[in-house]
């Protein structure tokens, strides 16, 4: 049997973020049950945690560009717990999009490969991480480019990609790079 290239605590968070992922999904069906919806938030925080680390997750939710994103989800889990389960799973939702709408385009090139749906499922995700490719590589590369003086090159510059070439952009290595001055 081949195996993977995740480590065994890497398997464990992705079984933890899936039960996560089912448990919220099993809150929705049953009229956003309040426990099940808190559930799937702590599997999915623990999962996550285990996937890419204690110190990248705090650097993630605590990075400046994701402090909104991290006050919605934040906000979102405790509106669940304190019995407004719709609410806070809209909230949550927001917070969520917030937080990880830059990979929405990465999953989006993925799925692009699938033979008739791809395309359409591709630019569906483009436009829910708000707007095409090109808006978003043209976004950060303009930050990218004041925060570094203007120099232009391929690097990081506080967390955020800056690029030569507004046309192409390459997040496969996001959680890779590391967090942080």
């Amino acid at each position: 049997m081949p195996t993977m290239w995740l480590s065994d605590n890497q398997k464990i968070g992705v079984i933890f973020c899936s039960a996560g992922g089912l448990f919220l999904f099993g809150g929705v069906l049953l009229f956003f049950d309040r426990s099940l919806l808190a559930m799937g938030n702590i599997l999915f925080l623990i999962g996550l945690t285990l996937i890419i680390g204690v110190r990248k997750t705090m650097a993630f939710f605590t990075r400046r560009q994701k402090l909104k994103g991290t006050a919605a989800f934040a906000a979102g889990i405790l509106l669940i717990l304190l019995r407004w389960p719709l609410t806070g799973f809209l909230i949550e939702l927001y917070g969520l999009f917030i937080l990880f709408g830059d990979f929405l385009i990465t999953i989006g090139q993925f799925a692009g490969g699938v033979p008739v749906i791809g395309p359409y499922i591709q630019r569906g995700l483009e436009i829910l991480a708000g707007g095409g490719r090109s808006n978003v590589v043209r976004v950060i590369g303009e930050q990218g480019e004041k925060e570094a003086g203007g120099r232009v090159g391929l690097g990081f510059v506080k967390d955020e990609a800056w690029i030569d070439d507004y046309n192409e952009m390459d997040m496969n290595y996001y959680f890779d790079m590391e967090f942080g001055d």
